[in-house]
């Protein structure tokens, strides 16, 4: 089956013109034989609405003039078309950021946004219900709107679906986005997101308009400007899945709108005094024995030169092999050797290894007296530590459960058969937010992507052969704070530190107490 988005540049207000650009590129997209088209986040009216009085002259019902016009065209073509407008409900007098499926025989579905972005609490009412499925020609398709994706919970749902319709508004980063492409991944569905390209209020809207393999691919992709994109797909793969863990379907305290403004001076100021250094390294190859420590401290002495900016530094190791060269008290004086050599008060070494009986988590403290055999752990000062080995961010669950359960850090062992290269991703025209000069920036990162949504801090250290690119690093808790607050390593030998603190790193710190993502999960919806 052919699908297709278009991508609008859109004008803030101008119904008209933005209509006729719409149903100029669905039409051509119908006309060249898709038999799904799915258009931007509010496309027709513009995006930013700074309240309900301002944006209720704009607002449509369900089946109001904008359901009117495509409906006409998608009869003509029969064809489906999925779009984002802003609906307006009569019952109970309220506006939505809402989505609606429409086919030749009429309306096929309806969602309203469950999380909204900022822009959206200054004007609309979330939605309470997930995206409906429904079938076009053979193939289940669903709907998500554009900040939805950011929460794996949307992509993982438990029926089997073969594409996922994702009408988007998406600013601040680079399109195609490394969220969009990770959702396809980790879910194994097809994704196909329709975005804004115009600006608003001197806010560039991203473009990236494309379709997504079931794995992660790209299948076509438009940059910026006007335009449409098409791609053929099929059925995606069956996946054995659970759905949604019943360990995950709890709720942190309540979700305020204020938490998605983290930059303001009032939320960093509230946050608690959270103060730890975190730090990864790249090794050509890693042992777990009292000598392999000893390489480690090494390591660590040569790179991290500078003065400790405070008492506690977490450490991710690599992983290793169960070995007989030692017992598991070498990690506890490997820990205490450390933290006498470099000016720390307490240091806590996170160790990942294989063994006949699967993975063992080891983690020491300078602080303790041995070394404990279990996946989490908290430091002297109460900062709650996850273990993780690499493998384990190829899927959501293992970090969202951390952190649901109250871990602030994952200390990830890996090597390069569970690391996975980050994928570098294409220039954009579209003038966005300059993220860094470091070329690992411009990547679609596993790590990177798995710390944001969970607003935890990562450590990954990795051993082995080089990799084209490294995802050996420390990423902080925000994935779409521009620069990223991320140290990544370029080669053998290289170790990396991130200080955390409220006169450190205000913003990343914030996050990490806050929790804005997970504070806006909204776990008794995602069952279905």
């Amino acid at each position: 089956m052919k699908v297709g988005a278009v991508q609008l540049r859109q004008v803030a207000g101008d119904y008209e013109s933005n209509m006729a650009r719409a149903l100029s590129g669905a039409e051509a997209l119908m006309r060249d034989g898709c038999r799904l088209v799915v258009l931007p986040e509010m496309f027709a009216t513009g995006y930013l609405f700074s309240s309900p009085e301002e944006a209720a002259p704009f607002a449509q019902p369900v089946m109001g003039e904008t359901y009117q016009r495509i409906g006409a065209l998608c009869a003509r073509y029969g064809a489906v078309a999925v779009y984002g407008y802003m609906e307006h409900d009569p019952n109970t007098r309220t506006l939505h950021n809402a989505a609606a499926a429409v086919g030749p025989e009429g309306l096929l579905a309806r969602y309203r946004k469950v999380h909204p972005f900022v822009a959206d609490t200054t004007w609309a009412v979330d939605g309470n219900e997930l995206g409906p499925y429904f079938e076009v020609d053979g193939l289940v398709a669903t709907i998500a709107i554009c900040a939805d994706v950011e929460f794996p919970e949307i992509a993982a749902r438990q029926r089997h679906y073969d594409l996922l319709c994702l009408p988007t508004a998406w600013v601040e980063e680079k399109a195609p986005s490394f969220v969009w492409l990770g959702r396809a991944r980790e879910a194994g569905r097809y994704l196909v997101a329709a975005d804004l390209a115009g600006v608003e209020a001197g806010v560039n809207f991203s473009g990236g308009s494309c379709i997504i393999s079931p794995d992660g691919k790209l299948l076509a992709a438009l940059d910026a400007g006007d335009g449409i994109v098409s791609a053929e797909i099929s059925r995606a793969p069956e996946r054995s899945t659970a759905g949604i863990p019943a360990s995950l379907q709890l709720s942190l305290q309540a979700f305020e709108p204020a938490d998605l403004a983290l930059r303001a001076p009032l939320a960093i100021a509230e946050q608690p005094d959270l103060r730890f250094d975190l730090a990864a390294m790249r090794m050509a190859d890693h042992e777990y024995s009292a000598e392999g420590l000893s390489r480690v401290e090494r390591l660590l002495a040569e790179n991290l030169r500078g003065p400790a900016s405070c008492a506690t530094l977490l450490v991710a190791l690599p992983l290793a092999t169960r070995t007989d060269h030692g017992g598991d008290d070498i990690l506890a004086r490997a820990a205490r050797s450390i933290a006498g050599r470099l000016g720390y008060e307490e240091v806590l070494l996170g160790q990942v290894l294989e063994g006949p009986q699967g993975l063992e988590r080891l983690i020491a403290s300078s602080a303790w007296p041995d070394t404990r055999s279990q996946a989490k752990a908290a430091s002297s000062t109460g900062l709650r530590v996850e273990l993780l080995c690499g493998h384990e961010l190829d899927d959501w669950v293992p970090t969202r459960r951390a952190a649901v359960e109250g871990a602030s850090v994952a200390l990830v062992s890996a090597d390069t058969s569970s690391a996975r290269s980050p994928e570098p991703r294409a220039a954009s025209v579209i003038p966005l937010p300059p993220s860094d000069d470091h070329p690992q920036m411009d990547t679609v990162n596993r790590s990177r992507l798995r710390a944001g949504e969970n607003n935890i801090a990562i450590a990954i250290s990795v051993s082995g052969a080089p990799m084209p690119l490294e995802e050996a690093g420390v990423y902080g808790p925000d994935m779409l704070a521009y620069p990223f607050y991320e140290t990544v390593a370029d080669k053998a030998g290289w170790v990396g530190r991130l200080a955390f603190g409220p006169q450190t790193a205000p913003a990343a710190t914030a996050t990490l107490a806050r929790r804005p993502y997970l504070r806006q999960r909204k776990p008794w919806l995602y069952t279905g």
